[in-house]
């Protein structure tokens, strides 16, 4: 994707199967859902011998990371990693939990800053390590001796739309994944906006007034919606005074007035007021 909002993720991710041979044709598929941000090519001969948490040789690695990291590592006679990663390797399945239960148990008590990984030495770890390594969140393994391709797609889970494209005998030559699509564009902006916060008078907040009217202002900040949300009883006196006004994240507001999900999308500048049930564009 170009630098800007969406910079640094992919628009698509193809897999060549030729690079010699020219597709003359397209086909859509059928889309691919995603779970943990991540993609695998394979062909299902190979997918029967992928495992995930089954670990070939027995053994499996427990690492944590975080604030409180090194003072927990040294409390439970954890390694330093390396990398602000800590834990223990080459743990024989059985021995795991000696290792997890206290650390769980510390970490949930307290509140610490720590995210654990448990990492047993399966197909799936494998592949994560080299994604972990990689710059471009891709890397391959052999199964049943064919190669096979993962990488995380930097777009988080979902249903992408899938295509391959064929040459004129018809063999498939490449295919391809379309992640940053309008749609998904749209999608993770409205993801975003709902998770950020609103100018709410007190009038509403503690006066138990319903939003009447609303207004999409340019954002001050990240978190930031824009919008101002007034019950119509404001003076202008009240609105110079900024103890009039809170700031209120903007779920808590779509649970108790659904219908502003209809208004949510609309551009810095727009200005509703209620009518009914739901609002209609102020003239």
């Amino acid at each position: 994707m170009p630098a800007g909002e969406f910079g640094g993720r992919w628009r698509s991710i193809d897999v060549v199967v030729d690079g010699e041979a020219e597709a003359v044709r397209t086909e859509q598929v059928a889309g691919v859902m995603v779970d943990h941000g991540q993609l695998l090519f394979t062909g299902l001969g190979p997918m029967r011998r992928f495992r995930m948490w089954e670990p070939e040789d027995g053994l499996a690695d427990y690492v944590f990371r975080g604030g409180d990291a090194p003072a927990l590592a040294k409390e439970l006679g954890a390694s330093d990693l390396g990398g602000g990663l800590y834990g223990w390797k080459d743990l024989p399945m059985e021995r795991v939990g000696e290792k997890a239960t206290p650390l769980q148990e510390r970490i949930e008590r307290d509140g610490l800053a720590v995210g654990v990984d448990y990492r047993p030495h399966c197909n799936l770890e494998k592949l994560n390590a080299g994604l972990r390594a990689s710059e471009e969140d891709a890397a391959s393994l052999v199964l049943d001796g064919a190669r096979v391709v993962g990488c995380g797609n930097r777009w988080g889970d979902g249903i992408f739309a899938v295509s391959r494209h064929l040459d004129a005998k018809g063999r498939t030559v490449r295919v391809r994944v379309e992640l940053g699509t309008e749609e998904r564009q749209k999608l993770l902006r409205g993801i975003r906006l709902r998770q950020g916060k609103a100018l709410v008078t007190r009038f509403i907040t503690e006066g138990g007034e319903p939003i009447r009217f609303a207004e999409r202002l340019e954002p001050a900040a990240e978190e930031d919606s824009g919008w101002l949300f007034t019950s119509g009883l404001e003076t202008e006196e009240s609105m110079e005074d900024s103890d009039n006004v809170v700031i209120v994240p903007l779920r808590s507001l779509l649970g108790r007035y659904k219908e502003l999900n209809a208004i949510l999308d609309a551009p810095v500048g727009a200005v509703f007021r209620r009518e009914g049930d739901g609002f209609v564009p102020e003239e």
